[in-house]
């Protein structure tokens, strides 16, 4: 690239090739969308339509059709730093509203941690969380990292503000979860081991203890 310059000389600028691509898929008609990073593209394009990817995503192309579909390249990057790609792809895929169950990303290249994000107890809140096992009037759930990536951070911010036990922190071969320990009342449904559920939580200050208020697959 060469900058004209009417005083002096021109100056040649070498413009580097980007060598990394943050893309976006997202479903048409429901406004849920994939993001991810990739050298080529349009090779990794043809292996999310090979089901190679997202599951979430592959069901939605299945569900709808690939006409049903958007598909662009929102950066480029000429780095080849993992930790600064990881970041860039990160936030497109907080601005994009793309973690489950709002979108098709299942996590973040980042470990989640405490942000100071004011979460109200008073209200209730919204869980994606698997179901593990029910013991003594108790039932409980898990909330993985790299599955709930959403719901992982809500329990970050509020793990500390609870009685112990409530949520705990653990970790299983490098997978980090938290387990959510949650008071059985009549109203709740039946729950199958292992499936994942949408919770809506309230807390109890006066007994400090969680209980579901609603649940939907």
């Amino acid at each position: 690239m060469i900058i004209e310059r009417q005083s002096q000389k021109n100056i040649e600028v070498e413009i580097p090739t980007p060598t990394t691509f943050i893309y976006r898929i997202t479903n048409t008609e429901t406004s849920q969308c994939y993001v991810g990073r990739t050298c080529d593209v349009g090779r990794r394009i043809d292996e999310h339509l090979q089901a190679q990817g997202s599951i979430a995503l592959l069901h939605s192309l299945v569900d709808y059709g690939i006409d049903k579909f958007k598909f662009e390249v929102l950066d480029s990057c000429c780095s080849h730093d993992e930790q600064l790609l990881g970041l860039l792809e990160d936030y497109y895929i907080l601005q994009s509203d793309g973690l489950l169950p709002a979108g098709f990303n299942q996590r973040l290249n980042r470990s989640i941690e405490p942000n100071g994000e004011l979460v109200d107890l008073s209200q209730p809140m919204q869980l994606h969380a698997k179901h593990v096992f029910s013991r003594a009037g108790m039932l409980y759930f898990s909330v993985g990292e790299w599955t709930s990536a959403r719901s992982y951070q809500v329990l970050a911010n509020i793990a500390s503000r609870l009685h112990e036990g409530a949520v705990t922190k653990k970790e299983v071969g490098g997978h980090k979860y938290y387990q959510v320990r949650v008071r059985w009342t009549p109203e709740a449904p039946d729950y199958n081991r292992g499936e994942r559920y949408d919770l809506r939580l309230t807390y109890s200050f006066p007994d400090d203890y969680l209980c579901v208020s609603s649940t939907s697959n």
